[in-house]
């Protein structure tokens, strides 16, 4: 069970990283901003063919995807391990109720 979360933590470092938060802005500007600039009949040279257009989409389409994945993971990881702490604090609150009552039942029995 190490492996998965050894592999969630590499890829949540590279994907947040800033680097990767920069290539993924420089490629929302240059397929976002930079067609809706060449809208501007005197700025229509600067449009990405129609084949860049296609792939460098398809890529942030992916790469979105990929990280709401593993948001969506790291969330399900999140919550199983809060659950899972509120067992134990269960159980540890059961415990020192049991211990309190044994205390009481010995100091009135002396």
């Amino acid at each position: 069970m190490k492996t998965p979360n050894l592999f969630t933590k590499i890829v949540t470092s590279i994907i947040s990283s800033r680097i990767s938060l920069f290539i993924v802005l420089a490629l929302f500007i240059y397929f976002v901003i930079v067609p809706l600039l060449a809208l501007i009949p005197n700025l229509s040279s600067w449009m990405p063919n129609d084949t860049t257009f296609i792939i460098g989409n398809n890529f942030l389409a992916v790469i979105a995807a990929f990280g709401a994945a593993v948001a969506a993971g790291i969330g399900l990881a999140t919550y199983n391990y809060i659950k899972k702490l509120h067992r134990r604090h269960d159980a540890i609150e059961k415990s020192i109720a049991e211990l309190e009552h044994k205390i009481d039942r010995l100091s009135k029995a002396k």
